[in-house]
């Protein structure tokens, strides 16, 4: 059940990314803005990533709770990371216009619960490396302890090029999330070709 679960947050989440690029403002750089500008406020046809974050962060906490049972301290915080991520998604960022008007208090939030997901992830992967019932041989959680604190640090330096390595660390996060409730490849698969399809079908 859990690893249902994470296809479907998946699939949502490179859906929400894709089809939000497509339809959102033609400002919207892949480059310089990061996935949460997607669903930010006064951006068109945000509620695609928002729809996005609603349904990955349940899945992903949802497949944890399925799971609980197992490496508890790990799981905790993999929920932790999922509603997380549906808090993030609730409250919306700042658009990516400087002069355009916003409500502060939703992008304060916003940051937040952001920063909420990412504490949770590196939680998680600390987890699976440190507590008895981990091992510190596990490179996929090694990566994602670095990329949890790298990253972020990397985006506050060059703040122009954020939606790259953002885009890197959830690749990471998702890439440890199916690795961690042993979702079956083919089926991940199938599923990322029918978000992909999808979008096509939208756009044509």
């Amino acid at each position: 059940m859990s690893g249902f679960f994470i296809r479907i947050g998946i699939a949502a989440l490179i859906f929400g990314v894709v089809a939000g690029n497509i339809f959102t403002h033609p400002d919207y750089s892949v480059v310089s803005n990061s996935i949460s500008e997607l669903a930010a406020q006064n951006m068109p046809n945000a509620w695609i990533m928002r729809v996005a974050f609603f349904v990955y962060g349940l899945s992903v906490a949802a497949a944890a709770l399925a799971d609980i049972r197992t490496r508890v301290p790990a799981r905790i915080a993999v929920i932790a990371f999922g509603l997380s991520l549906v808090g993030a998604g609730y409250w919306a960022a700042r658009p990516i216009w400087l002069d355009a008007p916003f409500d502060l208090r939703d992008d304060y939030l916003h940051s937040i619960f952001g920063t909420l997901a990412g504490v949770s992830f590196a939680a998680a992967c600390s987890a699976r490396l440190f507590l008895p019932s981990g091992s510190l041989n596990d490179r996929l959680s090694r990566l994602g302890l670095v990329a949890s604190i790298a990253i972020p640090l990397f985006m506050l330096q060059f703040p122009n090029i954020d939606g790259l390595p953002q885009r890197l660390m959830f690749a990471i996060s998702a890439l440890w999330l199916w690795r961690e409730f042993r979702s079956n490849y083919a089926h991940v698969q199938k599923c990322v070709v029918d978000a992909l399809f999808a979008v096509y079908t939208l756009h044509r």
